[in-house]
């Protein structure tokens, strides 16, 4: 794999000798049988959402993705969306469910918002496997978490706890079509996305989103800048003043260039996700470089 210097992880520390020791009994004539080869692991990935459990998204692409990652879900019993970092209720004893048929060699339904079913399935990959693992992804949401969506975003809530521990975290938002579920072209540009960075190990946020039948591979998602004036939220009073109504609304039109623009017009898009003192600066060019060399 191509990857930008320095930003990329090598799996060589976890090589076994004994790939050498077989082409030794290869050039000597020994049947390979005989040996047992140990082959680098795969990346390991912790998957989570804000759509819940049952999401069909989240379980067409677990399907997708398991077959070339070990894979773990941590994702909340129901569907907790907008609920961006909040804790939620968590006092108390934790209800935790191991689900099965889920395309996952682990999979776990948390009775908790995004934020605690991700941070637990830091806490239980680390007591599986006795290490972090090497991504964390979120989603993918049923509809888009562009612009500045993303601040009340459950699915980046989830994502960003990765972050925090010091891993690259993905978040995966999906535009709604007339259709539930995930095209096949959604599913592949996702999978491939989430395969190129298991090479990366700087902790950076990335917010992508995609319309329902994007076009072309990984090298053709456009880093974007989030329109962050998109979300409009108002508040209306009733004549008497006795109640008050919430208004949420989408600004049009979107600004030209920006996320939300983009994936309007049917390209998919990454923008880079501040993460305060969590996360170092992380170029533009580095997540370009990546992209293209895919």
């Amino acid at each position: 794999m191509n990857c930008p210097k320095l930003r990329c992880k090598s799996h060589a520390k976890h090589r076994s000798v004994i790939p050498v020791a077989l082409s030794i009994l290869l050039l000597a004539g020994t049947s390979a049988g005989a040996a047992e080869v140990m082959k680098p692991p795969k990346c390991l990935v912790l998957l989570s959402n804000d759509d819940g459990i049952a999401s069909e998204n989240l379980r067409d692409f677990a399907l997708h993705l398991g077959p070339h990652v070990e894979l773990v879900i941590s994702a909340p019993n129901t569907n907790y969306s907008g609920m961006s970092s909040a804790l939620g209720d968590w006092r108390g004893e934790l209800a935790v469910s191991q689900i099965e048929d889920t395309g996952a060699i682990y999979a776990f339904s948390i009775a908790a918002s995004p934020v605690i079913a991700a941070r637990f399935g830091l806490w239980k990959v680390e007591r599986l496997y006795h290490r972090l693992p090497d991504l964390v992804i979120s989603g993918p949401n049923d509809g888009t978490n562009w612009g500045n969506a993303a601040r009340y975003s459950g699915t980046i809530g989830a994502a960003r706890e990765g972050v925090g521990r010091g891993l690259p975290g993905l978040a995966i938002s999906v535009d709604r079509d007339k259709e539930p579920g995930m095209t096949d072209a959604a599913l592949d540009l996702s999978r491939d996305l989430a395969l190129t960075m298991c090479a990366v190990s700087a902790p950076i946020l990335l917010n992508f989103n995609l319309p329902s039948e994007p076009k072309g591979g990984v090298s053709d998602i456009v880093m974007a800048a989030p329109d962050m004036d998109v979300v409009q939220i108002g508040f209306e009073m009733n004549e008497d003043g006795s109640s008050t109504k919430l208004k949420l609304a989408w600004r049009e039109p979107a600004i030209p260039g920006s996320d939300v623009d983009l994936v309007q017009n049917g390209q998919a898009a990454i923008a880079i996700l501040p993460m305060e003192n969590e996360q170092p600066k992380v170029e533009a060019q580095f997540i370009r470089e990546l992209l293209g060399a895919h």
